[in-house]
């Protein structure tokens, strides 16, 4: 996801300015112009400084490797980042939301997560071979994710952090313990309609659920819950 965020920045914003200017003849005010063009445009200034980024480590690389004497970008500006207050949740608030959600085929992937504080990818792509109910662990390996024309794919976290052993508690086995059962019992009812991946939270004939459809769910929930 982040090679296809960073070849977007070069096609739509880097290039059309600059990609016509030969390495050695650019200059700190066309690479400016770049940003200048994208907030002009109405980007946002998160968006403006991650294409700064792209453009600042590409042209790092060249100086590494001898191409360019002088990286111009460090002459550019990025826009400043304005702090955002976020809004936490109070914990009523959030078991207002769970209630609604276990009317839903998402009340236990979003429980699962707001008690692991597992990122959504990590959940989706939880496999029950990585769950261990008798110790309470549940050990993150990989991540679900939706990469551009690609589709779904499992992908490793990114970090060494990221991969990590969570604790759960005994509420979150006891939900699990009923939910494998609930589960297995689709898979004899449903039969070879049933895809089995191995999935804790699968969709509803096994195959992997898309992120976007649990956060698209989420979002009507928040709103029903005035949120």
């Amino acid at each position: 996801r982040t090679s296809e965020r960073y070849a977007s920045d070069v096609r739509l914003h880097i290039s059309p300015v600059i990609g016509g200017i030969r390495l050695d003849h650019l200059q700190a005010a066309e690479a400016q112009m770049v940003l200048s063009k994208m907030l002009r445009a109405g980007s946002a200034p998160r968006s403006v400084r991650n294409c700064y980024r792209v453009m600042r480590l590409a042209l790092k690389h060249a100086v590494e490797k001898g191409i360019l004497q002088v990286n111009v970008t460090d002459a550019v500006k990025p826009p400043r980042l304005e702090s955002i207050e976020l809004e936490i949740p109070s914990l009523e608030e959030v078991r207002h939301i769970l209630n609604l959600a276990d009317s839903t085929a998402y009340g236990l992937v979003l429980r699962f997560m707001a008690s692991t504080g597992c990122r959504r990818g990590e959940a989706l792509g939880l496999e029950w071979r990585h769950v261990d109910l008798e110790n309470g662990t549940a050990s993150i390996v990989q991540s679900l994710q939706r990469i551009g024309t690609t589709g779904l794919r499992f992908v490793p976290p990114k970090s060494a952090k990221s991969r990590r052993s969570v604790a759960l508690d005994e509420h979150t086995v006891e939900m699990l313990r009923s939910h494998r059962g609930g589960q297995i019992l689709a898979m004899a009812q449903l039969g070879s309609t049933y895809e089995d991946n191995g999935l804790v939270f699968p969709g509803l004939l096994g195959k992997p659920l898309d992120p976007r459809t649990l956060t698209r769910n989420f979002e009507k929930l928040a709103r029903h819950a005035g949120k």
